[in-house]
């Protein structure tokens, strides 16, 4: 028994030594204890940011979703735009092309024109108003002297109105003495 006497004396004095490791112990648990109550909500709290972060991010990345779908929209508008521009500018020069030529035809008829104008007024109707101008020329100088001519006849035969009706009268007395 000795080895048994001695094994507890040997345990009281380990236990009597281990007292303050135990207290220790404990309140190092107590701290452990409360650290983890700690830590816990600290990771329950992280865990909530997380789940949050998670729906922000899967909210942006719906709307990446559709901002690429717009942007694709807006690329497919952009090209129709451009080939819409480009046959703009293909019409655009035939018609500048067509006008150059609108123009030059143009040009053409003008000194045509300018042509005929001088042609057909010199030869044709500038010699015809100088004949048409003398022709009333002297048709107006007759046509004054006759109309003086006819003046003064008119003025003679008001006088002559005018004496026959004064012979009537003489006429008419004499007639009227007559036996």
């Amino acid at each position: 028994m000795v080895d048994k006497e001695m094994l507890a004396a040997m345990e009281g004095l380990l236990d009597r030594k281990l007292e303050p490791v135990n207290g220790k112990l404990d309140r190092l648990e107590i701290f452990v204890d409360e650290r983890m109550t700690g830590l816990e909500a600290s990771v329950s709290r992280l865990d909530e940011r997380m789940s949050s972060l998670e729906a922000s991010v899967s909210r942006l990345d719906e709307r990446m979703s559709s901002l690429e779908a717009s942007v694709s929209r807006l690329d497919e508008r952009m090209s129709s735009l451009e080939a819409s521009v480009s046959r703009l500018d293909e019409r655009t020069s035939n018609l500048e092309a067509s006008v150059k030529e609108i123009e030059n035809r143009t040009l053409e008829l003008e000194l045509d024109v300018k042509e005929i104008k001088v042609k057909y007024l010199e030869n044709n109707i500038l010699p015809r108003l100088n004949t048409i101008e003398a022709y009333y020329t002297g048709t107006l100088k007759m046509y004054r002297n006759k109309a003086e001519l006819i003046d003064k006849m008119g003025m003679d035969v008001s006088n002559l109105n005018i004496t026959v009706e004064n012979h009537s009268k003489v006429l008419r007395t004499v007639a009227a003495m007559a036996p």
